[in-house]
């Protein structure tokens, strides 16, 4: 096992830590909080990201070829940016859909235990 190119079982635990607990963070807290999620609220997290983009574009033109971000990012291909960025937008799109969903979801499971909850005790007061 080469130690250089192999990943050890700590760097595994971090990696877990970083991308695995935050994951589960921000989908409990989706389904916990009532803020509400609107369809359009996507134009922010593009917009983060084509600013994240700029600023990569501006590392990268100091230097094109020691200013490497990303190895997948090659500036140096503009249609394989465009592709890659594009794409990023509308898998960003879609998970807004699929986030707005899960809170419609929400919304219409409250409002049926509320009724449910509301004939349970409607029932209760007439015996």
């Amino acid at each position: 096992m080469d130690m250089e190119t192999e990943p050890t079982w700590t760097a595994e635990i971090g990696n877990l830590h970083r991308h695995g607990f935050n994951s589960l963070v921000a989908i409990v807290d989706i389904i916990l909080l009532a803020y509400p999620v609107k369809i359009l609220h996507f134009v922010y997290t593009c917009a983060y990201g084509w600013c994240y983009a700029i600023v990569t574009f501006i590392y990268w033109i100091q230097d094109t070829k020691k200013n490497i971000v990303y190895e997948q990012i090659d500036y140096g291909k503009p249609f394989q940016i465009a592709l890659i960025f594009t794409m990023l937008t509308i898998l960003t799109f879609v998970m807004q859909i699929i986030h707005f969903l899960a809170y419609q979801l929400k919304l219409y499971l409250k409002e049926k235990y509320v009724e449910m909850k509301k004939k349970c005790f409607s029932n209760d007061s007439s015996v």
